[in-house]
């Protein structure tokens, strides 16, 4: 780097391409341009402009395209981006292009430069979206563009969201889309992603973008979602990824929502597979504590027949823990009941109701009038996950141990 201390520009005139893709040689030429000399600045354009694909993709050539985009003018700007957007998905994909790329629309100034960058990207944004490098640039559109110029990038997720939704990087990028987009552009974004929401609530990532939806907490939007799982909620609840969604829907949908999963939950035949499943019982204790209270009614008179027997419950005895004998039994004490029915715990046991999804089972909520239980009932309830799992019999709340 001590060669280059005090070298006047002028004294490597014919080199500059060469410099860029030298490290020492890039750090000299940067910090020409950071002097913010114009005619500096214009020498470097000059030698350099007609290879911005080559050095964007360089590992030492773009840091210098990155500085030298930040401190041209905006007519040596244009030159560079129609250069390189003659390959600028295959910039994109690059993991040092991917970089110099994202500064390239940092600094677009004009409608102009703006359209090249749509011209160049808009046939190829699902394949950039999945990619480890090309999703960081649609990212970059959606932050720099304007929500008109954007909707490239919106018309293109939207007819294929099940593809995007469902990726690793793509999930991701399509709830920034939803941030982004403006009135008109969201609803009919969250109205593709609806259409497809039973496929993507099964999907490790898909499930997240529906859940996004929801917790918007807007009846506009989540009633929808609620109406595409009719005739599904039994099914879903039992799945690893959807019975996640369906709890958030009990927790945010409005009452005819919760009162069409509760219905669904409390179909004949149904209700004993969903207590001995290891996500739908999450479910099950979810709706008992957010359905309506003519809801929760319901559930507590359809599950108490499923109670285990008392052979059962004898032959898992050790592993019950019990209440305290001094709980109340009047009507009143409906928390503690409800709790009792969903967890079979003590309320002041660690175990209570924390699950490996985060949620944790609440009480507090005003839920009206519950049948009551007796304590061979409570007690009942109160096996073990061990014990459930090592006897059939036992009813029990929360995911077994995989």
């Amino acid at each position: 780097m001590q060669r280059y201390q005090n070298l006047p520009l002028e004294h490597v005139g014919g080199q500059i391409y060469e410099l860029c893709k030298d490290q020492h040689g890039c750090r000299y030429l940067q910090k020409k341009l950071e002097e913010r000399n114009p005619d500096q600045v214009h020498m470097i354009w000059l030698e350099t402009n007609q290879h911005v694909i080559e050095l964007m993709t360089d590992p030492f050539g773009n840091y210098l395209c990155q500085k030298l985009l930040e401190y041209c003018n905006d007519d040596e700007r244009t030159v560079l981006i129609q250069n390189a957007a003659q390959d600028m998905v295959r910039i994109a994909l690059n993991q040092h292009g991917t970089r110099a790329l994202q500064k390239m629309i940092e600094f677009v100034t004009t409608s102009i430069q703006v359209q090249m960058i749509i011209d160049a990207l808009r046939y190829r944004v699902v394949e950039l979206i999945q990619d480890l490098n090309g999703n960081h640039v649609i990212q970059k559109c959606l932050n720099k563009l304007s929500a008109p110029d954007a909707q490239f990038i919106f018309d293109a997720v939207g007819n294929h969201c099940v593809d995007v939704g469902t990726h690793r990087h793509g999930c991701c990028v399509l709830q920034r889309c939803i941030d982004h987009a403006d009135g008109a552009q969201k609803v009919w974004l969250i109205g593709k992603i609806t259409e497809h929401a039973p496929v993507l609530v099964q999907d490790p990532f898909g499930n997240y973008v529906v859940q996004y939806i929801i917790d918007l907490n807007e009846p506009a939007f989540t009633e929808p979602v609620v109406g595409m799982f009719r005739n599904r909620i039994c099914q879903l609840s039992r799945h690893k990824f959807s019975s996640n969604v369906i709890e958030k829907l009990l927790r945010c949908s409005q009452a005819q929502g919760r009162d069409m999963i509760v219905d669904e939950l409390l179909q004949p035949g149904e209700m004993d597979r969903l207590l001995r499943d290891s996500y739908a019982n999450y479910v099950i204790q979810t709706a008992l504590e957010y359905a309506t209270p003519e809801g929760k009614h319901r559930m507590v008179e359809v599950i108490r027949p499923f109670l285990p027997a008392e052979t059962v419950v004898e032959s898992a005895e050790e592993a019950v823990i019990p209440f305290e004998d001094d709980a109340s039994e009047d009507d009143g004490e409906v928390d503690a009941e409800l709790q009792a029915l969903a967890a079979g715990l003590d309320s002041d046991s660690e175990e209570t109701g924390q699950t490996d999804k985060g949620s944790d089972f609440k009480t507090g909520q005003d839920v009206g009038k519950i049948p009551k239980l007796s304590k061979k009932e409570k007690k009942a309830l109160g096996a073990s996950k061990n014990a459930a799992k090592d006897e059939p019999g036992v009813i029990y709340v929360g995911r077994l141990p995989h």
